[in-house]
């Protein structure tokens, strides 16, 4: 399974950091910070990315596990709290609703 910075250096591919850089609408610093785990990339970059390796076939069931794993892992952040809670309340409703049908 790939890490957020491996998706983004795969992504990137044989285009300079500068190039793709451009690409993402960020500085060639900044796509530095992501593809050495300094910083975490905005949703919209890793959405891009994950859309690059989605086309590439043989890396496509890779990068799905990959933004499953990157979905869980900002969820844990504290700010998500309220969203887990809703979350696992959906689930539990859910549940209760398949055991009892209307």
């Amino acid at each position: 399974m790939l890490s957020v910075k491996e998706i983004i250096k795969k992504a990137r591919g044989n285009k300079s950091q500068e190039a793709f850089a451009r690409e993402i609408g960020k500085s060639q610093g900044t796509l530095s910070k992501y593809e050495t785990g300094e910083v975490s990339p905005p949703s919209e970059v890793l959405e891009h990315c994950m859309h690059l390796l989605n086309n590439d076939e043989s890396l496509s069931d890779t990068a799905a596990d990959t933004l499953a794993n990157r979905v869980l892992y900002e969820l844990n952040a504290p700010e998500y709290d309220k969203i887990r809670q809703i979350i696992s309340f959906l689930i539990d409703t859910a549940k209760t609703d398949t055991k009892h049908p209307a």
